[in-house]
């Protein structure tokens, strides 16, 4: 699996007056960096659907309990059972909060800061 990644297609919106195809272009985040939203290592995060106290051990990795992990696979490990989706992909940034804001909607807003 790949850490944090958006995937989105190209669609066809159809053809234009010169009857050449028309598609939306899309493109790709970059993986999740805490240097991203300024969240220096050694700082607690919390896992939102159970609560656990983790700290940031790297710009992409998280350590609890001894252990460094990169944030999905720690969802796909530690996500409680009836809060599972289907396919067991998780983007992990949308599941951990930093000082009460999660992780996504804080690299959401700093890149809608920074578009401007």
């Amino acid at each position: 699996t790949i850490d944090d990644a958006e995937i989105f297609e190209t669609k066809k919106t159809g053809e234009d007056s010169n009857g050449d195809d028309n598609h939306a272009h899309v493109e790709r985040r970059g993986r999740f960096k805490f240097s991203l939203i300024k969240i220096p290592i050694g700082s607690e995060l919390t896992f939102e659907p159970t609560g656990i106290k983790v700290k940031v051990a790297s710009d992409d990795t998280i350590e609890f309990q001894d252990r460094i992990y990169k944030l999905s696979p720690f969802v796909g490990t530690f996500m409680p059972e009836d809060k599972r989706n289907t396919s067991g992909a998780y983007q992990g940034a949308k599941f951990f909060s930093y000082k009460g804001k999660i992780l996504e909607d804080l690299r959401k807003e700093l890149e809608c800061s920074n578009s401007i």
